[in-house]
């Protein structure tokens, strides 16, 4: 399982970014699909951050324990 980011992340095995200069056609490919990828993902979070207000309400099930 990796993640797919951009450029600001830490450099772990974990996380797949898009590479620096790619050099062969596969490199260039790899980084369309990547980047492509991570902008779908993006988008639907945004709706579903919009349409059922996640993150701009707090969570129902959190608790402090006093």
């Amino acid at each position: 399982m990796y993640f797919l980011t951009d450029k600001i992340y830490p450099e772990w095995s974990i996380f797949a970014k898009p590479l620096t200069d790619p050099g062969s056609e596969i490199m260039k490919n790899y980084n369309r699909m990547q980047e492509g990828r991570r902008k779908d993902v993006e988008r639907a979070f945004g709706i579903l951050k919009g349409k059922f207000h996640i993150l701009s309400l707090p969570s129902r099930l959190w608790y402090q324990v006093e």
